[in-house]
């Protein structure tokens, strides 16, 4: 009994590579053209995961003082 080829994954899913490139070209095009726009919505993701982390511990930190 003979197993098929173990293809890569970027030979399965070839359109899955190429829009990885064509939003990483349109995330630097859009950072390159509009760069104070781009930086607010860094900062705002930027601001989101650092709530998420400290409600994180507010979470476990109300847990252990009862």
């Amino acid at each position: 009994m003979a197993f098929p080829a173990t293809r890569h994954a970027e030979d399965r899913y070839p359109m899955k590579k190429v829009l990885g490139w064509i939003l990483v070209f349109l995330l630097v095009f859009w950072i390159g053209t509009n760069p104070a726009p781009a930086a607010e919505v860094a900062r705002s993701l930027g601001q989101g995961v650092a709530d998420i982390f400290s409600n994180i511990g507010t979470f476990f930190t109300e847990l252990t003082n009862g």
